[in-house]
C-alpha cells in the first residue's frame, strides 16, 4: 500500500512540473500570467462571493 502511495505521489510531483515547465516555456501563458498578477478590482468577480452560486 505505501509503495502504491509513493508511486502516485512522485507520479503527481512528476505531472506538476511538467506543466509548470511546459506553461513557463509558453511566451503567450508567461504574458497571460503577467496580467493575471496584475491587481484585479473585486468588483469584476461578483460570483467569487459565493462559489456555490450558479447561474
Amino acid at each position: 500500500m505505501l509503495l502504491w502511495a509513493t508511486i502516485v505521489g512522485a507520479a503527481l510531483i512528476v505531472l506538476l512540473l511538467l506543466a509548470v515547465t511546459a506553461r513557463a516555456m509558453d511566451p503567450q501563458s508567461r504574458a497571460e500570467r503577467r496580467r493575471r498578477h496584475d491587481p484585479v478590482p473585486q468588483q469584476q468577480w461578483p460570483h467569487t462571493r459565493h462559489p456555490g452560486a450558479r447561474r
